[in-house]
């Protein structure tokens, strides 16, 4: 099943690409059409790979933005089967969205197929560059396997603020004067989800998993920066290492200190959006 972004703004044409948003979080799906909106572009969105390759058997999309770590199949592995099963001239244009930034990252995404990477949190100029190389691919401007190369920006660092006001300031912008209420809606999915992700974190730790520790620290890692909580998601990127290493017990005391920060960035979330709406 497939969600629409049913218009675009009245202030930018809406573009012919075809574009399909392979995205499982539902805060990062909403951030991701703000932006595609934002440069005069519209999308369906699935939530798997499994569900891409579904829709691209009914819809011959020309370009996908392929989340790398997702459910039942990933962005590299549809990414694979989309070469297997369609001949080169149908291929779509794939720009990888990862919150990974290493170059080994990078490499595993373009060794697959894709043709661009960005990172999260998106940039909307690097988002912007990277979807005007998937129309000049298209128009053979670009040759057929020639890599779009746009800006990565790399995540908090330890230590980080509470909140990254730059990253909900721009999300403000592009919500333009809808801004109060889209950024209560963003606000309270974000902090909906927290607990389940906290479960499944502290599920993997009880059962010695670093695999599926790694995969929820990565989740919480991602979503939290598209919505500026970055020290939530510095705790969500020292988890994903955590799962890399098997290091449980470090674990188990990060995400003691990941419910207290839950906390603090709930309250403050919410006294920004309300801020916001009587500014």
């Amino acid at each position: 099943m497939t969600s629409h972004l049913a218009s675009t703004s009245s202030s930018v044409a809406p573009s012919p690409l075809k574009i399909l948003l392979a995205e499982d979080h539902p805060v990062n799906q909403k951030v991701a059409l703000l932006l595609l909106k934002k440069c005069g572009y519209q999308a369906d969105v699935v939530v798997n790979g499994k569900a891409v390759l579904e829709a691209l058997a009914k819809c011959p999309y020309q370009v996908i933005l392929m989340d790398v770590q997702m459910p039942e199949i990933g962005g590299i592995q549809a990414t694979q089967q989309i070469h297997q099963q369609y001949d080169s001239e149908q291929w779509p244009y794939i720009i990888a969205l990862t919150a990974s930034v290493t170059q080994g990252d990078r490499d595993d995404c373009l060794a697959a197929g894709m043709q661009a990477f960005l990172t999260k949190p998106i940039q909307v100029q690097a988002l912007k560059a990277a979807l005007m190389a998937a129309e000049e691919h298209f128009s053979a401007i670009i040759p057929t396997g020639l890599t779009a190369n746009p800006q990565v920006t790399l995540l908090p660092n330890n230590d980080s603020p509470l909140l990254d006001t730059t990253v909900l300031d721009g999300i403000r912008t592009l919500a333009g004067e809808a801004a109060p209420t889209i950024l209560a809606d963003l606000v309270e999915d974000f902090l909906a989800d927290i607990p389940s992700n906290l479960n499944g974190i502290q599920t993997a730790i009880a059962q010695q998993d670093p695999e599926v520790l790694r995969q929820w620290g990565h989740r919480l890692r991602s979503s939290c920066a598209n919505l500026g909580a970055a020290a939530l998601s510095d705790l969500g990127h020292q988890l994903e290492d955590h799962g890399k290493a098997g290091t449980f017990p470090d674990a188990a005391a990060t995400t003691s200190h990941l419910q207290n920060t839950y906390g603090e960035t709930a309250i403050t979330l919410r006294t920004w959006v309300t801020a916001v709406r009587y500014s």
